[in-house]
């Protein structure tokens, strides 16, 4: 019922001029039935009633009754699940390359081997990642962002629609949750040159610009952008998103645009690595309805930022940092707590971030890892079988044996989720990290 009340509601939003025109077309036609009553309960007007009043009533009420015609049948033409399929991503990810913002700031391709059969790519930076372990983050909304988004949503819709209607039709047949939540997104780029060049007081903070965003905004451009929407008659391209893929080519090169030049939501990813209080790290894996790394082994909590996970400093701008942590331990409650223990999210232990990495193949969606040190044993966990199920668990009694479990599992898993290897890879460069500042912080965070 969610699934399907989600996508009426922006399948009607998208489609504001339909939606007003029938809603003017019931007012009319209940105007007029009105006006008919009101004759008809005249005794003395009721033999003398007047036809045109008859036939304003009937014209309204067959004018109310095609527009609706119209709108059902546009959305029943493409809910067939047999109509048409989306294709694989059609952009070839081996030759992508960072853009030279990005690259000023640190930023390399980086390539994970997920399966023996998939590869997947993301972009990340150890600058900006020791940044954000260090420093205070604030946030401030872009209104700008929501606007320029809505405006490309609504003109792009007659090509969009239908990917969306495929993958709700899809999420009702296989039970999967594709509800049209209130996200948080990242409106720009961090800048490490620039805050680099600061002096060491205007560098205690970072600074971006969020916008407010939905999921089906998400699977509109992050998700679906790159790929095709092909006939299952004939295998013809029906609609094509390849254009759509925030890519620029550049003297025969091809560069990942920035964040704050394509036009994608850009969703925040959150997820973090719980260690419990006696010292054991506990993996799930996904279940098989969720949208995304399904069957694949999963941080401890990942998910992502609500809108209504946001933090204010005041009137005016967020913490940020805040935020994203709270929203990694929210998901850990969600996924390994809140079915076994009557804490609240923020009661269960702290979080830190460890770093922030864009995951290319879905148009270089922001996502940030961290770790989380519970006030929970592993026995008092308990996985949410909506989300998650099936753990993993490793004993870490020392920071040398979390790094060892580490490393064996970033080279011996062969179907570990892309932000689990983020997190996993981020988590091993801090214990190994040459700054021991950070290092001795986190082995005071960690208990050891």
């Amino acid at each position: 019922m969610n699934n399907r009340i989600s996508f009426y509601k922006y399948y009607f939003k998208l489609n504001k001029e339909e939606s007003i025109t029938l809603l003017i077309d019931f007012a009319l036609f209940l105007l007029s039935l009105k006006v008919f009553l009101k004759f008809l309960n005249d005794t003395t007007n009721v033999l003398s009633l007047n036809w045109a009043v008859v036939s304003v009533l009937i014209g309204t009420l067959c004018k109310f009754i095609y527009d609706t015609y119209l709108i059902i049948d546009k959305i029943s033409k493409y809910n067939k699940i047999s109509y048409g399929d989306i294709s694989e991503l059609k952009i070839d990810m081996t030759e992508l390359q960072v853009s030279v913002l990005e690259k000023q700031n640190g930023f390399e391709m980086y390539t994970i081997d997920n399966t023996p059969t998939k590869k997947d790519y993301v972009t990340r930076s150890h600058n900006l990642n020791r940044l954000l372990q260090s420093k205070e983050i604030t946030g401030v909304r872009n209104k700008i962002m929501e606007t320029n988004l809505k405006k490309y949503l609504n003109t792009e819709k007659h090509h969009l629609i239908p990917f969306l209607q495929k993958q709700y039709r899809e999420a009702q047949f296989q039970g999967k949750k594709f509800f049209n939540e209130s996200k948080l997104c990242l409106s720009n780029d961090f800048s490490v040159k620039k805050t680099n060049e600061l002096t060491s007081k205007q560098t205690n903070k970072l600074h971006v610009a969020v916008h407010k965003g939905y999921y089906y905004d998400t699977f509109l451009t992050n998700i679906i952008s790159g790929r095709k929407f092909m006939s299952n008659d004939n295998d013809s391209t029906i609609f094509n998103l390849v254009d759509q893929f925030p890519i620029e080519v550049a003297q025969n090169q091809t560069f990942l645009k920035p964040i704050s030049l394509s036009m994608m939501n850009n969703e925040i990813g959150v997820s973090t690595i719980g260690i419990t209080k006696d010292m054991f790290l506990v993996l799930w894996k996904q279940n098989r309805k969720a949208q995304s790394s399904q069957g694949m082994v999963v941080p401890t909590g990942s998910g992502s930022c609500d809108w209504s996970d946001l933090i204010k400093c005041d009137l005016n701008t967020y913490d940020f940092k805040k935020t994203i942590e709270s929203a990694m331990q929210r998901e850990l409650w969600e996924e390994s707590a809140k079915t076994s223990i009557r804490l609240a999210a923020h009661e269960i232990g702290d979080t830190k971030m460890l770093g922030f990495f864009r995951w290319a193949t879905k148009g270089g969606k922001p996502e940030f890892v961290g770790v989380t040190k519970l006030n929970l044993d592993y026995i008092e966990l308990s996985s949410n079988n909506h989300e998650v199920y099936n753990h993993s668990v490793f004993e870490v009694q020392d920071l040398d044996t979390l790094d060892r479990v580490i490393k064996e599992l970033l080279r011996e898993s062969d179907n570990i989720s892309t932000p689990l290897h983020q997190n996993l890879l981020t988590l091993s460069e801090v214990i190994n990290s040459e700054d021991s500042v950070f290092k001795e912080e986190l082995i005071t965070f960690l208990g050891y």
